[in-house]
């Protein structure tokens, strides 16, 4: 959509949240959070310009709900640089 990758899927995440769980982060660094709506889990992480990998404790989801995945990993240029 658009010429932007990842933006469907952007454009149909929810704009309102059950709660927020900040599962794991370094202030200035990266942040992983957890957000339910309704019993769908989105987990999301964000980090500064270094390349991270991030294993992620998903125990507190109940049994009953299948996971799925997706990565979205598409480096952006700094801020400032932007077309």
């Amino acid at each position: 959509m658009y010429g932007r990758p990842g933006l469907d899927f952007i454009v149909k995440l929810p704009t309102s949240w059950d709660e927020t769980r900040v599962l794991e982060g370094s202030v200035g660094y990266y942040i992983t959070v957890a957000r339910p709506r309704g019993k769908e889990w989105y987990i999301g992480s964000m980090a500064d310009n270094s390349a991270r990998e991030l294993t992620i404790a998903l125990s507190f989801i109940c049994r009953e709900h299948s996971l799925r995945r997706f990565t979205l990993t598409t480096p952006l240029p700094p801020i400032g640089r932007r077309n």
